[in-house]
């Protein structure tokens, strides 16, 4: 036994398919930024969320769609100069907590092992 949960639908699948896609994944993600006629549509979208008042990612979106919203804001802020919408979203609804696989996936981490979306790449 490895230590590992058991995985009877081999989910082990999909980690393996996406090894080495980060660093093409936050190219895309800054090309996407990049273009006028879908950035400021993304923008719009996650400047809406943060208009949202009193309640959670989860209370708003639902989970696990909240944990996507955490993962996408992670990304784009990564792809996005600092204190960006996406790093303001983080802020607000995950305590400026990036997501940490999504982090770890980068190579992103915070010297001090905190997660940092806004450290250079």
């Amino acid at each position: 036994m490895t230590g590992e949960p058991r995985d009877p639908f081999d989910l082990r699948r999909f980690v393996k398919a996406q090894r080495g896609t980060y660093g093409r994944v936050l190219d895309e993600a800054r090309a996407y930024l990049a273009r006028r006629d879908v950035s400021p549509r993304l923008v719009a979208c996650a400047e809406a969320v943060l208009e949202i008042r009193n309640r959670t990612a989860v209370e708003s979106s639902g989970f696990p769609d909240d944990l996507k919203l955490c993962s996408s804001a992670t990304l784009f802020a990564c792809a996005s100069p600092p204190g960006s919408v996406f790093t303001r979203l983080l802020d607000r609804y995950f305590e400026g907590g990036a997501d940490a696989p999504t982090l770890a996936g980068l190579g992103r981490e915070a010297s001090d092992g905190t997660t940092d979306p806004d450290s250079p790449s």
